[in-house]
């Protein structure tokens, strides 16, 4: 399958921000989580041109707990941990939060996103089944 729509590079700027999904996770509704100082200026630009008043910018601490390596499953976003700052900013925007505790995956470099399976929309209840095992 091709998919056709547009691409825009982005550039992190950290090496501690090692690949996109430590530092950008895009969301229901058009909304992304997202943390400003992983990237270029120019790629700071080019996400504020794209998605204007629908990025939630996180904070250093809760970039610090890979927040931006969350995972979205229709308006809830999973992740491992938040400020309340970052709470209050998913739940104007209409996201309810999940935390899960993922210290052990933390260890090992693994983040919400790495610890699901894939959701394949044509079987949702496996999603909720691999939920239930990484909340143990």
């Amino acid at each position: 399958m091709i998919l056709h729509a547009r691409v825009n590079g982005l550039t992190l700027v950290d090496p501690w921000w090692y690949h996109l999904d430590t530092a950008f996770c895009p969301v229901a509704n058009g909304y992304v989580i997202a943390y400003e100082k992983a990237f270029s200026s120019q790629s700071v630009n080019k996400i504020k041109n794209e998605f204007s008043d629908r990025i939630i910018w996180v904070s250093d601490q809760d970039a610090n707990n890979f927040a931006c390596n969350a995972v979205n499953i229709g308006n809830d976003v999973i992740l491992n941990k938040a400020s309340d700052e970052l709470k209050a900013a998913l739940s104007k925007n209409n996201f309810p939060l999940s935390r899960l505790m993922f210290r052990n995956s933390l260890k090992r470099g693994a983040h919400a996103s790495a610890s699901l399976l894939s959701y394949n929309e044509a079987h949702p209840p496996n999603i909720l089944a691999t939920i239930s095992c990484v909340a143990l």
